[in-house]
């Protein structure tokens, strides 16, 4: 069977960009994604007056590429190399805005500049959309998809433009005649900035975060001795009057890390044939949730670009919600043949898919397994500062009781159970490291209260028989 253009209807670009990009922050994330790409080290977003602008400092594009990149689903993209492949991308802001234009320019050429004036196209299809529903045209006449772009994106020609129309090397991206719908939560700097920060490869913030440096060191160090690499990039979001550099969102105050618990696990994720990437976790030094619950766990990237949400990860734990929700983390893929889905929610199906699960289990098991230490560690440390303060308590009562040896034999039972306890914990080894000494010291002081009790006893008797004798023999 052959096509023709006129077998694929332009209604299809409103269909793939609807159902690929629903949250229109989308779009930012997929123009930012392309500066990732073309290796930039810093993006500037700016959006103001109903208008988004997006340059980066990457290495730019020629006419050829930019012609290309105007293409649906095709791309020349590698994918084992750069997150973006689909050809879909350039499209995300079909429904944001009425025009797109996208300049750049590439070291060695002169600049270039696409425009997509998707209001028109969509003022085309709404038309046609009517005149269908009146029954004026039928689905022969309907325009090809083609036809549309022919008739609504235009390209510079080579050499039309030159240096000083655009000076630097890059890429600048802007959307303009922003939906009124759509501005009101994109022009809100708290929303954008948490999209963003969720989605996009940033660095950590080293002023809020503690661990920052520690971390990018061991993922870095990781991925050098396995023949990878992992990118991060400056991202700088100025929304009107407001201007603020973005970093990847977590703080000490997320959670508590008084512990040597607290500090972070790093490991790779590997078989005996690949590595898949990094996972790195901070455990809550206190028995509870992470308090954000926006940060609640495991999120799971593709070199830095989210894929699904946190909750998503959750399912491979073993233990479930258990200690899950109790760390702050990622999972970092930076293998080349695991790519992300379309939609950006799962891991693309393949044959490395499944290894690379199986090979996660191993690292989520052992963090199951730090908290599950962790939690038994809490509760030793419950025992044995309650053990602590109850045999204080004795200690003090048993020289107000030195004289009444029923009172003393009480305190005596109650010595016993807890030095059966200690034993038990400390031979079982259920009392952490740190404290194990701290446990015996307690442990010989309760024998050592034991005897002196003992003997008090005996005093006691002794002096109770002597002058009962003393008695008997007046």
């Amino acid at each position: 069977m052959r096509f023709n253009k006129f077998d694929i209807g332009a209604e299809i670009i409103a269909i793939l960009t609807r159902g690929m990009y629903p949250d229109p922050k989308d779009a930012l994330r997929e123009y930012i994604q392309n500066g990732v790409d073309a290796k930039s080290t810093h993006i500037n977003v700016k959006i103001r007056q109903n208008n988004i602008i997006i340059q980066d400092n990457g290495f730019g594009m020629d006419y050829q590429t930019l012609r290309k990149a105007a293409r649906i689903g095709v791309s020349d993209k590698n994918p084992s190399k750069d997150v973006g492949f689909m050809g879909i991308g350039i499209y995300s802001a079909y429904h944001l805005c009425d025009k797109l234009t996208i300049t750049s320019k590439k070291e060695g050429s002169t600049p270039n500049r696409l425009i997509m004036r998707f209001a028109d196209m969509k003022s085309t299809l709404s038309e046609q959309r009517v005149l269908r529903l009146s029954g004026e045209i039928d689905g022969d006449r309907v325009i090809d998809l083609q036809t549309l772009l022919e008739t609504f994106v235009d390209i510079t020609e080579p050499n039309e433009m030159s240096d000083q129309d655009f000076p630097t090397i890059g890429t600048r991206v802007e959307l303009a005649g922003i939906s009124e719908y759509f501005y009101s939560e994109i022009s809100n700097i708290e929303i954008t900035s948490k999209y963003l920060q969720d989605v996009l490869p940033l660095k950590f913030n080293a002023n809020n975060f503690s661990y920052a440096a520690l971390i990018e060191e061991k993922i870095n160090d990781a991925c050098k001795r396995n023949s990878s690499y992992f990118e991060s990039v400056n991202v700088t979001l100025q929304v009107n009057s407001q201007t603020r550099e973005l970093y990847k969102p977590y703080s000490d105050t997320d959670f508590h890390n008084n512990h040597s618990e607290g500090e972070p696990h790093i490991l790779e994720i590997k078989d005996d044939d690949f590595f898949y990437g990094v996972v790195w976790g901070c455990l809550n030094s206190e028995r509870r949730k992470i308090k954000n619950s926006d940060l609640r766990g495991f999120l799971i990237r593709k070199q830095g670009f989210a894929i699904g949400r946190r909750s998503s990860a959750v399912k491979h734990f073993p233990r479930g919600n258990t200690f899950f929700d109790r760390y702050i983390g990622e999972i970092i893929i930076t293998n080349p043949n695991l790519l992300p889905n379309a939609s950006r929610n799962d891991i693309e199906y393949s044959f490395m898919r499944e290894r690379f699960f199986n090979a996660l289990l191993t690292c989520t098991t052992e963090f199951d397994s730090i908290g599950n230490t962790f939690q038994e560690n809490c509760k030793a440390d419950s025992v044995l500062n309650d053990l602590i303060e109850k045999v204080k308590e004795i200690s003090n009562k048993v020289n107000t009781k030195l004289q009444n040896s029923d009172e003393l034999l009480i305190l005596y039972t109650k010595l016993t159970t807890y030095k059966n306890t200690l034993s038990d914990r400390v031979k079982s080894k259920r009392i952490r490291d740190t404290r194990m000494e701290e446990a015996k010291e307690l442990e010989q002081k309760v024998i050592s209260l034991m005897s002196f009790i003992q003997e008090r006893i005996s005093i006691n008797v002794n002096k109770k028989t002597g002058n009962s004798q003393k008695a008997q023999k007046k």
